[in-house]
């Protein structure tokens, strides 16, 4: 696999991951919300940000990592197009 193929299945794992923080944070609030009708869930509500923090930590983490693939490709790139001296 080269640094192509890495920088766009890192992309791709930040969306998912990115997408499932959302999911998780939606879980909580309707764990929430059904406490104003009487029947809370606490457990929705606790997994739900617990699941929220975790995938939105995996998601900057993979993005950190994401960043310094780019750079280095970058790196590369200028280096090829560079005179020789």
């Amino acid at each position: 696999m080269n640094i192509e193929h890495k920088i766009i299945l890192k992309r791709i794992i930040t969306l998912i991951c990115s997408m499932m923080v959302m999911a998780c944070l939606g879980q909580a609030i309707a764990g929430m919300s059904g406490y104003l009708v009487g029947s809370g869930r606490p457990m929705y509500v606790l997994l739900g940000l617990c699941g929220g923090a975790a995938f939105s930590y995996a998601a900057i983490a993979v993005w950190k990592s994401y960043l310094k693939d780019v750079m280095a490709a970058n790196a590369r790139e200028r280096e090829d197009e560079a005179p020789p001296p």
